[in-house]
């Protein structure tokens, strides 16, 4: 997994994404967000989507 550098701005966007997401769907509660823990979940298939979609351009471009 590649180490992208997660600034404060990326984590508050995150943090009131998801927790939006919680509110709207009626969850009420308290909203806990580990930035680290869903990088280690994202990251692999963003990586490989971005991969895919490079080769792609590569292929058309030929």
């Amino acid at each position: 997994m590649t180490n992208i550098p997660v600034d404060d701005q990326d984590a508050d966007i995150v943090i009131k994404m998801l927790v939006k997401r919680h509110r709207d769907s009626g969850y009420q509660g308290p909203v806990c967000i580990s930035i680290t823990r869903l990088a280690e979940i994202h990251m692999p298939g963003a990586e490989a989507t971005t991969k895919a979609a490079i080769s792609k351009a590569k292929e058309i471009s030929r």
